[in-house]
């Protein structure tokens, strides 16, 4: 009778079984790296949208001549006068100044300047009071898109994603 004297892996056994733990645990390391970065992405994002909202209900309850609701630069003061009529179109050529906040052609080149944003000074600028690393800028038109309303865009921005600011904007009504 043959007897069995393995009492072991051979040394070829043992690399095989490294390199396929080293393989595997790679593979970890790589989806929890990603789910750490897509959690903060999300988690700025929410903040950003949060932080938009936020303004939004603030600015909707100022007064209308309060002085965060100017048109600090007037570039957004009766753009839509041309001949009388209103047709919901900057009679400049521009975009009623809603668009200026410092480096937003930078932040905004790789994404299609969609909103054909110019580097300015924005009409109005905050931080966020719960976290001071978001920087909120904001934009006043009068008399857009009708008589007797404003206008305002914000753009909520983090320092960790410049390139991707959140813009919301609500229209402010006087009350006649």
């Amino acid at each position: 009778m043959l007897q069995n004297n393995n009492k072991g892996m051979t040394l070829v056994e043992v690399l095989v079984a490294i390199v396929v733990f080293g393989i595997a645990v790679i593979g970890v390391m790589t989806m929890t790296s990603r789910a750490t970065l897509d959690n903060t992405d999300s988690h700025i994002l929410s903040n950003q949208v949060s932080l938009a909202g936020e303004q939004i209900e603030i600015f909707s309850a100022l007064p209308y001549d309060h002085f965060d609701l100017n048109d600090d630069d007037g570039d957004g003061t009766n753009q839509d006068v041309l001949l009388g009529r209103q047709d919901g179109k900057d009679d400049n050529g521009g975009d009623f100044g809603l668009n200026d906040y410092p480096g937003c052609s930078t932040a905004l080149q790789n994404r299609g300047n969609l909103w054909g944003c110019t580097d300015g000074p924005a009409d109005g600028t905050a931080t966020s009071k719960t976290d001071a690393s978001y920087t909120i800028y904001w934009n006043v038109a009068f008399n857009y898109p009708l008589l007797h309303s404003k206008t305002v865009r914000f753009f909520v921005i983090h320092p960790m994603k410049p390139n991707h600011p959140i813009i919301f904007e609500t229209v402010i009504s006087r009350e006649l």
